[in-house]
């Protein structure tokens, strides 16, 4: 079984404390406000499939927000930490997430889920080369901005047929966040 069930469970509980933390305050909201737009690089460390170490992870991300509610463009790319018979291995993701955001002039914290195609290279469980999924992701993510650029934490997980993947980065977002 993987080793890595630290790092989701912290993905798992970085995603309830945004949930418990966003959810509830949300009809404060501001009814009306600017709509937010920015890209994001992230660098962490993440794992899914036959991992037996968590390995770096990458991710870009296009977002879009107005008022409480965000929908985001984000891929995932992770490479494992090895494996004992020397192999390596690496799985991706893309997602469509929408979801509730509470923004300030000092950044925001927030919760999305949508649909994520992606592949791993070194199928879980089957001697297969690769295999494809089609996955439920969830993430969790806070940050710190300016107007133009920030920094933010984000933890991931994604549910899918295949097998769980996860992780936790850090990213830097980039673009208009008044």
């Amino acid at each position: 079984m993987l080793r890595t069930r630290p790092c989701l469970a912290l993905a798992l509980a970085f995603a309830a404390i945004g949930l418990a933390t966003n959810v509830v305050p949300l009809g404060a909201q501001e009814s009306r406000g600017p709509t937010r737009i920015w890209g994001a690089l992230g660098l962490g460390s993440g794992a899914g499939g036959e991992v037996e170490d968590p390995g770096a992870t990458f991710m870009i991300q296009l977002a879009w927000q107005r008022r409480p509610h965000q929908a985001s463009l984000r891929s995932v790319l992770t490479f494992d930490g090895g494996s004992p018979d020397g192999g390596g291995g690496s799985l991706s993701e893309v997602a469509l997430l929408y979801g509730r955001m509470r923004s300030s002039e000092w950044g925001h914290v927030g919760i999305a889920t949508g649909l994520a195609f992606g592949t791993f290279n070194g199928c879980p469980g089957n001697q297969e080369r690769a295999c494809h999924f089609v996955g439920i992701p969830i993430a969790a993510e806070a940050a710190l901005t300016a107007r133009v650029v920030g920094i933010g934490l984000q933890g991931f997980i994604d549910l899918n047929p295949k097998s769980i993947l996860g992780g936790v980065l850090f990213f830097i977002p980039i673009g208009w966040m008044p």
